[in-house]
């Protein structure tokens, strides 16, 4: 990106590579380089400034991917964790050293259970930046 030239990135059906939807809601540069992309129906794309293709975090009602896929925020907070706040599914805290991912209720604990597969009464969380002390500043609704 520093040579000043644009790439327009599409979604390709039936390609892995490519972006897993093109509404993308918001977008996050980490402190590595890579941009976080916020879809609309396809999860998170991150795409890292060593590779040419996405890696992608869709939700798959198992402990180990995103509660939600209908991204609204994404944000990095001092710490290097990813903040992603969804639609359909609450807020959720991606661990940058170890991979694990967190899903957050509105009163700011982990689910007991794992996701349902039913999130249509899920609030909407919107990540607004990060505190002091790994808190994320939330706005449910």
């Amino acid at each position: 990106m520093a040579t000043g030239r644009t790439i327009n990135l599409k979604k390709k059906f039936l390609d892995p590579y490519s972006l897993s939807d093109n509404a993308v809601y918001s977008l996050c540069k980490d402190s590595e380089g890579g941009v976080w992309a916020g879809t609309f129906f396809g999860g998170v794309n991150y795409y890292s400034k060593q590779h040419a293709f996405f890696e992608k975090y869709y939700p798959d009602n198992s402990a180990s991917s995103i509660g939600g896929s209908s991204v609204r925020e994404i944000c990095q907070d001092p710490f290097n964790n990813i903040w992603i706040g969804t639609e359909d599914a609450g807020l959720n805290k991606l661990d940058s050293r170890t991979g694990a991912i967190t899903h957050f209720m509105p009163s700011g604990l982990p689910p007991i259970s794992p996701i349902p597969i039913s999130t249509d009464s899920w609030p909407t969380a919107t990540v607004f930046g990060s505190g002091p002390s790994n808190t994320a500043w939330t706005s449910w609704t």
